[in-house]
């Protein structure tokens, strides 16, 4: 996975959410690292609970905002091919501004402080400036070696934390990749259902 500029640390993979706590603990904090664990913990119950991927990514984007950010996108394929995208804002903002700083197809991290971008955009920094954007992240959806599309967020409002530092690009990785574990089981399930209805 390419990583975005910002990143200092990252969480501990393969060990489920044990060792996710304890590294995102080192990054954030305790009482922060208990609320990123309950956020995602209230993310994958929505993944699973939903009746089909889309209803479940627009309740993931609905968490996201205020928790995470005052904009965030989720932009993927579902199974079968077909493209979705999800928006959340909590401020009054046009999208397509948005979409132009943070392009699906090339990660990006930003922050007003330290004015750090992908060195794939240089023109990230100005038009960050010019929409008022404190900070932006934006992080692939991978499954297989494959990308399924991008969980993108953005800060406008002051707030607790306004840049987005290591511990919010590691919750943010750890979303797209429960994100991309139940796009994993959609996929799984609609190939169980074709060969049931064949049989």
């Amino acid at each position: 996975m390419t990583r975005p500029a910002i990143v200092t640390g990252a969480p501990a993979r393969g060990g489920g959410d044990e060792r996710f706590s304890l590294a995102i603990e080192y990054v954030i904090g305790r009482k922060h690292a208990e609320e990123a664990l309950g956020f995602l913990a209230a993310c994958g119950a929505e993944l699973t609970a939903a009746a089909d991927p889309e209803q479940g990514l627009r309740r993931v984007a609905q968490l996201s905002v205020p928790f995470l950010a005052d904009w965030c996108a989720i932009d993927v394929e579902l199974p079968g091919g077909r493209s979705v995208s999800t928006v959340e804002a909590s401020v009054e903002a046009d999208a397509a501004q948005f979409r132009e700083l943070l392009p699906a197809g090339a990660p990006i991290a930003y922050t007003a402080a330290s004015g750090v971008a992908c060195a794939r955009d240089g023109d990230a920094l100005e038009r960050a400036r010019a929409h008022g954007i404190r900070s932006a992240l934006s992080v692939p959806v991978e499954a297989q070696g494959q990308r399924l599309g991008s969980i993108s967020i953005v800060r406008v409002r002051e707030r607790r934390v306004t840049d987005i530092g290591a511990g919010t690009v590691a919750l943010v990785e750890e979303l797209a990749r429960r994100v991309a574990t139940a796009l994993e089981l959609a996929a799984l399930r609609r190939r169980v259902a074709d060969l049931e209805a064949r049989a």
